[in-house]
């Protein structure tokens, strides 16, 4: 089929009204804790990617408990304070433990039942870009057993597979 044909059997539609892969909604700026695990989705993931300028690899977290946030900046794994960042098989999203940045916040342990949802956004200073996360705030949901068990596999490909 040539899409590009404009005789007259024409297409009723044009090159302009295709919808592909990219044209998808964006997922929301959040990040899903299960324990201590931070699970990071594609949006946040591909920030993270392009904050390293290449894929995310390690990660360091300043807390400020003052004003509830967790600022997140991009590193090398050998820079000092830097968190592990592992990468899901397809590429698609990534997780980091938030276990040692949130004891700042004096952050009530959730059980593995649970999962806890935090806003987060992306800021430019400079040249340099933050995610930033939103610690107050956030939600805490009921897991069911089918989610734990996913959970629970993919933590098992991670190095370690350790909070």
């Amino acid at each position: 089929m040539d899409l590009h044909h404009k005789g007259p059997a024409s297409l009723p539609f044009t090159e302009d009204d295709l919808i592909g892969p990219d044209d998808r909604p964006k997922q929301e700026w959040e990040i899903i804790m299960w324990e201590w695990q931070a699970f990071c989705n594609t949006t946040v993931k591909d920030w993270l990617d392009e904050a390293s300028g290449t894929g995310v690899r390690a990660v360091q977290c300043a807390a400020r408990p003052d004003e509830g946030l967790v600022y997140v900046r991009t590193c090398v794994p050998e820079a000092p304070k830097a968190h592990s960042v592992t990468v899901s098989p397809n590429f698609r999203t990534a997780t980091f433990s938030l276990f040692s940045t949130l004891q700042a916040f004096d952050f009530p342990k959730v059980n593995s039942t649970h999962k806890t949802t935090f806003k987060c956004r992306p800021e430019t200073y400079g040249d340099v870009k933050l995610l930033v996360i939103e610690v107050t705030g956030y939600r805490v949901e009921k897991v069911d057993r089918e989610t734990q068990e996913q959970v629970a596999a993919a933590l098992s490909l991670s190095p370690g597979g350790k909070f």
